[in-house]
């Protein structure tokens, strides 16, 4: 069973990347808007905010942008899942028990939503530092 999983996630790799990049492109762009918030917060007022006043106040400028972006996550999600609607009945002809396609599909989003986080912290620490 874990052969024929990790089969199937080397085959479709392409995807995965794809999909870890776009999440977390999406992730980097929430955490510069929030730097960007900050900044002009800082220009406007001449003092360092605080966190409370950058989520309370500069980030309801955000919502639109905000909302946009938690849409385009969604539709790249689902576009993953329609690709993969295949694999996942190809398991079930397979015989697989549904605990382990469950299992072996929460492991994959989990993944994914993982390495979308990390990366796009990264990648916006590394903006930061530019």
């Amino acid at each position: 069973m874990n052969r024929l999983f990790r089969n199937i996630l080397k085959e479709n790799k392409n995807d995965y990347i794809r999909t870890v990049l776009g999440c977390s492109w999406i992730i980097s762009l929430i955490y510069f808007s929030t730097a960007v918030g900050g900044c002009l917060s800082y220009i406007s007022t001449g003092t360092i905010p605080q966190m409370t006043y950058l989520i309370l106040e500069v980030e309801k400028e955000f919502l639109i942008p905000y909302g946009l972006l938690l849409f385009l996550l969604i539709l790249l999600l689902s576009g993953y899942i329609r690709k993969r609607a295949a694999i996942y009945k190809t398991l079930t002809v397979f015989g697989m028990k549904r605990k382990h396609k469950y299992r072996f599909v929460l492991f994959e989003y989990l993944g994914i939503v993982g390495f979308s986080i990390i990366l796009g912290i990264v990648l916006e620490f590394v903006n930061q530092k530019l």
